[in-house]
């Protein structure tokens, strides 16, 4: 809700038009830019750009934050300290060709392979989280989980719903698709 603008105030109608435009980190950094404007004088073009593009990071740093969010994937997470040596079979130059993501623009299916503790699920998340980096939506979680909520939405009639969930992010990570044995 916007502030009621203070009359001794000239700059308050003009915050109070951003965030009637919910143009709010323009409204909430207009006062410092304007103090930084009299000091370094810019052209009017130079200081408007200057508002926009605060605003404009904001609203792409919060859309970054929400694809981060729905994807399920957990705290960032890089391959900075990924020991390659320990595993030679996976190639960290094809792993760096992933996090472009030009596989997804590509339209073109990854599938990790391999024993437990290899490593599969950590290439996996960060490759999601670099999807996450270039706006794209992730849709993470265990196989298992997926197809018990599926299951669970064909019983309570929001199948379609839960469906499109699931398959209309821009890259859908599978965990653990492999068949655990039960021994008895």
């Amino acid at each position: 809700m916007a502030r009621k603008a203070d009359p001794h105030d000239p700059v308050a109608p003009v915050r109070a038009l951003l965030e009637r435009l919910t143009l709010t980190t323009a409204a909430r950094c207009l006062q410092d830019l304007l103090a930084q404007a009299e000091v370094t004088q810019p052209a009017y073009s130079d200081f408007l750009g200057q508002l926009l593009e605060a605003e404009q990071g904001s609203r792409w740093e919060r859309k970054l934050q929400r694809r981060r969010r729905w994807s399920k994937l957990g705290p960032p997470l890089s391959l900075e300290g990924f020991d390659w040596a320990a595993r030679p079979q996976l190639s960290p130059q094809v792993v760096k060709e992933l996090l472009t993501c030009r596989f997804i623009d590509e339209h073109r299916n990854v599938l990790l392979v391999g024993r437990p503790s290899t490593g599969k699920t950590t290439v996996a998340k960060a490759l999601g989280h670099a999807a996450c980096s270039h706006a794209l939506s992730v849709y993470y979680a265990p196989t298992a989980e997926v197809l018990e909520t599926l299951h669970a939405a064909r019983a309570d009639g929001t199948y379609r719903t839960v469906f499109r969930r699931v398959t209309t992010a821009d890259l859908l990570i599978l965990d653990s698709c492999g068949v655990v044995r039960h021994v008895e």
